[in-house]
């Protein structure tokens, strides 16, 4: 059944994708169409007839546009991955990380890496390292870890 509704949405944006390239070609004028063919060494280029033609031209057009859209939404699709991850992990870091995000698209990616950085971070376990540490203090001496009670064979 998942097979039928497939075929029947695709048609039905193919259709809608003709009707559009149908409606945008009555709408437009191709205006150079008295080309001489004196202009040209081996006579007129075949490739002349479709562009001379506004059907053509029409569909060049908007599956140009359509292109750039589908670009569009698959940055902003990119775009919302930290997002999705930082709302279920720390909702405060949101704003921040839309705000990265999105001068990563727009800017430099570097600061898209850094929203990710921040949305996949586990901030709660850094949280308890670093209260860990301010708790224990710092004497500049090493502190035993369960790696140096081991017996070290010589």
């Amino acid at each position: 059944m998942n097979t039928i509704k497939l075929i029947a949405k695709r048609t039905l944006y193919f259709t809608i994708f003709l009707g559009i390239v149908f409606l945008v070609s009555k709408l437009c004028t191709v205006y150079d169409k008295g080309v001489n063919a004196e202009d040209f060494s081996g006579g007129l280029p075949p490739i002349m007839g479709l562009l001379n033609a506004e059907l053509f031209v029409a569909f060049v057009f908007c599956a140009t546009v359509g292109v750039y859209l589908i670009i569009v939404a698959l940055l902003w699709h990119y775009h919302e991955i930290p997002l999705h991850e930082v709302k279920k992990t720390d909702p405060a870091l949101v704003n921040v990380v839309f705000g990265l995000a999105l001068c990563g698209i727009l800017f430099d990616k570097a600061w898209f890496v850094l929203a990710m950085v921040i949305a996949f971070m586990p901030w709660q376990v850094i949280g308890e390292k670093f209260s860990a540490v301010l708790n224990r203090g710092y004497s500049g001496a090493p502190v035993p870890s369960q790696e140096s009670s081991e017996v070290k064979p010589s």
